[in-house]
C-alpha cells in the first residue's frame, strides 16, 4: 500500500503561520499591557504591528483605537483621531464596539465645577449601534464600580455637565445620572464622545 505523499510545503506553511500567530498573540498581550500601565504610544506599536497584516481582529481594532486617542503622538499628528474613528467604524462594522477611556466621578461637584477627580472608577465606554455600555477598569479612593449596559431606550439624556468644563458629560437614566469626563479631560474628547451618541444612539430610540 502506498504512503501518503508528504508535503514539505504544507509543513512550512503550518509552521509559519503558528510562528506568526505566535508572534501577533505576543504583541497583543504586550500591547494591553502597555495600554493598562498608561504606555499609549507603545501600545500603539503593537497593535499596529497586528494590524498591518490582519484587519479584521475586532480586539485589535478596538485597542489600537483606544491608544491612538490616547497617546502623546496625538499632539502631533492631527491625522491621528481620524485614524482612530476609522479602527472604530470598523471595530462596529465586526461587531465590536467604538471605545474611548472615560472617569466615571462619583462626586458630581467635581464635574460641574471642573475640579479634580478624586472618588471615581476609570473604564471603558463602548458604542455600538442602539447600545452603550461602560466597563470598570479600577476605583479609586472610596468609588464604587456601577458598570451598565444600556440601549438607546433606556437613555433620557446624554449631554455635557457643566458646560463641558474639563470634558465633563452626563449620561440620564430614569433611575440614575452617571457622570463622566475622558481620560484626557479635553473638550474636544467629550466632544468626539458626544458624536459617538449622535451617530449609535440618536437612531435606536
Amino acid at each position: 500500500m502506498k504512503s501518503a505523499p508528504f508535503s514539505v510545503v504544507g509543513v512550512m506553511t503550518a509552521v509559519l503561520s503558528a510562528q506568526t500567530g505566535g508572534r501577533f498573540e505576543e504583541a497583543k498581550r504586550l500591547g494591553v499591557s502597555y495600554l493598562e500601565s498608561g504606555q499609549y504610544d507603545k501600545a500603539a506599536g503593537k497593535f499596529e504591528e497586528v494590524w498591518e497584516e490582519n484587519q479584521s481582529d475586532v480586539f485589535v481594532a478596538e485597542n489600537l483605537a483606544l491608544a491612538y486617542l490616547n497617546g502623546e503622538s496625538r499632539k502631533r499628528d492631527s491625522g491621528i483621531t481620524t485614524k482612530a474613528l476609522e479602527l472604530m467604524k470598523k471595530a462596529v462594522e465586526m461587531g465590536g464596539r467604538a471605545p474611548v477611556l472615560v472617569l466615571h466621578s462619583q462626586e458630581r461637584l467635581s464635574v460641574l465645577q471642573g475640579r479634580e477627580f478624586t472618588n471615581y472608577c476609570s473604564g471603558t465606554l463602548g458604542f455600538r449601534p442602539g447600545k452603550v455600555q461602560f466597563v470598570v477598569a479600577k476605583c479609586h479612593s472610596s468609588a464604587k464600580p456601577q458598570p451598565f449596559d444600556l440601549t438607546a431606550g433606556d437613555i433620557q439624556e446624554f449631554d455635557y455637565d457643566g458646560g463641558g468644563k474639563r470634558g465633563g458629560f452626563r449620561i440620564k437614566t430614569r433611575e440614575k445620572t452617571y457622570h463622566f469626563a475622558p481620560r484626557t479631560f479635553l473638550r474636544e474628547d467629550a466632544d468626539l464622545i458626544m458624536e459617538l451618541a449622535r451617530q449609535y444612539l440618536a437612531g435606536g430610540k
